[in-house]
């Protein structure tokens, strides 16, 4: 969210220096400087691999000043990644599919989230098929990964490495075909 800290031009500028994709599936650029250049996925291909990847992001209002994100509409977290499972492992034929979350980590049981900002763990458990998240946001370390549920009785696992780079994560996944 502090990349909205100097507005969008500037935003812009620099994604456009940027030698990789920029990811956001839940927010609508349309009509901004940033139109076209945030993708909402990526594929990336490993060893015969492929691997889908898309980006979830927390809602702006209150979090940044109106200002510096202008006329860009938030989406329903949820919603848009199951969206983008369908399109990757339906459609794109991902083998993977890998969620980058800035929604954050709350340990608030779900009873008790009734208006709370969505998170990592209830946008998870409206979802299908995502089979990895790396998280963000909440500035939370996780020793070892964290399991929520999904739609379909998957325990997808999440990981969160702090804040400030102190911790970096590395994860093996091993897969079967």
């Amino acid at each position: 969210n502090h990349e909205f800290d100097f507005g969008l031009e500037n935003m812009a500028r620099i994604f456009r220096m940027a030698n990789f994709p920029i990811l956001c599936s839940n927010y609508d650029f349309t009509g901004t400087e940033l139109e076209g250049l945030v993708k909402p996925y990526t594929i990336i291909k490993r060893k015969g691999v492929k691997i889908g990847v898309f980006a979830l992001n927390p809602q702006m209002e209150g979090l940044v000043s109106q200002k510096n994100y202008g006329s860009i509409r938030y989406l329903d977290p949820a919603t848009c990644a199951n969206k983008m499972v369908q399109l990757l492992k339906k459609q794109k034929k991902c083998d993977l599919v890998i969620c980058i979350s800035h929604l954050g980590w709350d340990d608030t049981p779900q009873e008790e989230r009734a208006g709370r900002a969505e998170s990592d763990n209830s946008a998870i458990a409206k979802t299908r098929g995502i089979d990895l998240v790396l998280g963000g946001h909440s500035h939370t370390y996780f020793e070892e990964l964290q399991y929520i549920t999904d739609l379909d009785g998957r325990r997808v696992p999440v990981d969160q490495n702090g804040k400030h780079a102190i911790y970096i994560g590395r994860m093996t996944v091993t897969m079967q075909k």
